[in-house]
């Protein structure tokens, strides 16, 4: 939570410093597409009764890039994609799927054909289904995170840029709620760190 509080006035004394400085515009906009490791994190009260393993998803999104003007240092990535998180028990993936909400600030860092751009912002994260499992079960309706990352982008044609993008996601809040485990359940907190590669299309 100390992790979000930080975020907001870093946010805002970039977006806002005034009034006319805060009307934003379309830049672009695109589609992602690539695959999420995702690495669950149990912390349980006492001993350790499992030891959950790392899952491999696809993931995909659809973005839109703003800007208050061609001079602004940071561009404003709004953003809602699809990402699957869970984990592997006793050889059996158990995966839980998300509606991804992350808002960041993109800075390039170089601008030639080939330009190279970072990242970092909150995302919140809705929970749409989960398979049938104890612990899934105990899942809350939503997380709050943050992202950091780096892209390369190239010109494919006149109007429109490819891109290759490397993520890293982790959560802030707890994943499950306590109330909703089994009864003898010792498991305290579930938090997921996600790393997620994609490649996508800028218009």
């Amino acid at each position: 939570m100390r992790a979000i509080l930080l975020l907001v006035p870093i946010l805002f004394a970039v977006l806002a410093p005034d009034a006319a400085a805060a009307k934003l515009r379309l830049e672009g906009f695109g589609v992602k597409g690539g695959a999420s490791f995702s690495s669950p994190d149990f912390q349980f009260e006492g001993a350790e009764l499992a030891d959950p393993g790392s899952i491999l998803a696809p993931t995909g999104s659809a973005f839109f890039e703003w800007s208050t003007g061609r001079r602004a240092r940071f561009h404003v990535m709004t953003e809602a994609g699809w990402v699957r998180r869970g984990f592997e028990l006793d050889g059996k993936d158990f995966l839980a799927d998300y509606l991804s909400l992350p808002v960041v600030l993109r800075s390039n860092v170089r601008n030639d054909n080939t330009g190279l751009y970072v990242f970092f912002g909150p995302v919140v994260n809705l929970l749409l289904s989960t398979d049938d499992s104890p612990i899934l079960d105990a899942y809350r309706s939503f997380t709050v995170g943050g992202q950091a990352g780096m892209g390369l982008e190239r010109r494919f044609t006149r109007n429109t840029q490819m891109l290759f993008e490397f993520r890293f996601t982790s959560e802030f809040t707890n994943a499950i709620s306590k109330d909703d485990l089994p009864e003898g359940n010792t498991l305290e907190s579930v938090r997921h760190r996600n790393l997620q590669m994609s490649l996508g299309l800028r218009f």
